[in-house]
C-alpha cells in the first residue's frame, strides 16, 4: 500500500515529535515499594528466651528512580476525552503524564507507591494508554494527588 509521506518525511516528523517531548519534559521521581534489608539474624528471637529477642534486625531501603515526562494538570471530566470516558467519577484535579518506554517499564515492574514532582505526591489512577505517532511511541498515565 502506498504511503502519503516519504520515508525521510516520516523520519523528520518523528524527530520533530520527539523534540516536542524533549522541549517540554520535566523530571519526575517514581517511588517503588521499599526493600526490606535484614542486617543480622537474631538467634535468640528464634527461641524467645531473652529480652533481646525483640531487637529490630532489619531496615527498609527506599527504591526510586528519576525519569523524564511531560506533565499536564487537568480538571477531571472536562479537559480530557480519556477522563470523560472513565466509568467512575474522579473528584478533583487529575494530572496527565506522558512517558517513554523505559519509564513505563519501571512503573509497571512491581508496585509503584507514588510519583513525585512539583513538591507533591501522586498515585497512578488506572492503566497506561499507548499513544503512537508514526515511529514514536509514548505512554500516558493519569495521576491523582495522594
Amino acid at each position: 500500500m502506498a504511503s502519503l509521506i516519504t520515508t525521510s518525511e516520516r523520519s523528520n516528523l518523528t524527530s520533530i515529535f520527539t523534540d516536542i517531548f524533549d522541549t517540554f519534559k520535566r523530571t519526575i521521581t517514581v517511588h517503588k515499594e521499599p526493600k526490606k534489608v535484614i542486617t543480622t539474624i537474631n538467634e535468640s528471637a528464634i527461641f524467645g528466651y531473652s529480652d533481646s529477642s525483640n531487637i529490630v534486625n532489619y531496615s527498609y531501603e527506599s527504591v526510586s528512580s528519576t525519569f523524564d515526562a511531560t506533565v499536564r494538570y487537568i480538571e477531571a471530566g472536562r479537559d480530557d476525552k480519556f477522563a470523560q470516558d472513565l466509568n467512575s467519577y474522579i473528584e478533583g484535579t487529575l494530572v496527565r503524564i506522558k512517558v517513554q518506554e523505559a519509564t513505563r517499564n519501571y512503573i509497571e515492574d512491581g508496585p509503584t507507591e507514588k510519583i513525585t514532582f512539583d513538591d507533591r505526591c501522586f498515585k497512578v489512577v488506572g492503566n497506561d494508554t499507548v499513544k503512537k505517532f508514526l515511529d514514536s511511541t509514548f505512554y500516558v498515565y493519569y495521576l491523582k494527588e495522594a
